[in-house]
């Protein structure tokens, strides 16, 4: 038993062209199963993980900054008490 190269249903061996989408047979050089990626979908993968690395080095920036600095306080809202 094959399947449709483009809408992945069942096809038996002496069908010429799918019945579920109408697709000609074609022969898939690949092995079912096999993890081999197009270049549209490696090029995906590597936006993505650029995307992501950028805003996690965004959150860790900004993260830092907010929690790094000293809070700030108004020198006039500061009341000063000597204690005897």
């Amino acid at each position: 038993m094959s399947f449709c190269t483009a809408c992945g249903s069942s096809m038996s061996e002496t069908d010429r062209f799918c019945t579920a989408c109408g697709a000609p047979r074609t022969e898939s050089p690949a092995i079912h199963g096999s993890r081999e990626r197009s270049p549209r979908t490696a090029r995906r993968i590597a936006v993505l993980t650029v995307v992501f690395v950028v805003a996690c080095a965004l959150a860790l920036v900004t993260g830092y900054t907010v929690w790094s600095s000293p809070p700030r306080v108004d020198p006039a809202a500061v009341e000063v008490r000597i204690i005897p």
